[in-house]
């Protein structure tokens, strides 16, 4: 499986997150300055190792990333009309 770079956070722009282990088969990327998670990637019976979890936690990051465009107002982002804020 071929791994994707993890694109910057879309709510700070740091290019430091990593892929953390929330729970028993379940990932999320986190941004590790403003600590925004990712969409979460389930393991459903696939017996995902950590390199593939992490595959699919930037897919899922990369893909939020693309479609975040909510303004940052006093350093918490700002809800939008499609979008509640996530605070």
């Amino acid at each position: 499986m071929r791994v994707a770079k993890p694109k910057r956070c879309p709510f700070c722009g740091s290019s430091h997150s990593f892929t953390e282990c929330m729970d028993i088969g379940m990932w999320q990327r986190v941004c590790n300055d403003c600590f925004t998670h990712g969409p979460s990637v389930y393991d459903d019976g696939r017996d995902l190792d950590d390199d593939k979890a992490d595959a699919y936690a930037i897919r899922a990051w990369n893909k939020q990333s693309r479609g975040a465009s909510r303004p940052i107002r006093n350093g918490y982002p700002r809800a939008t009309q499609s979008q509640p804020a996530i605070l």
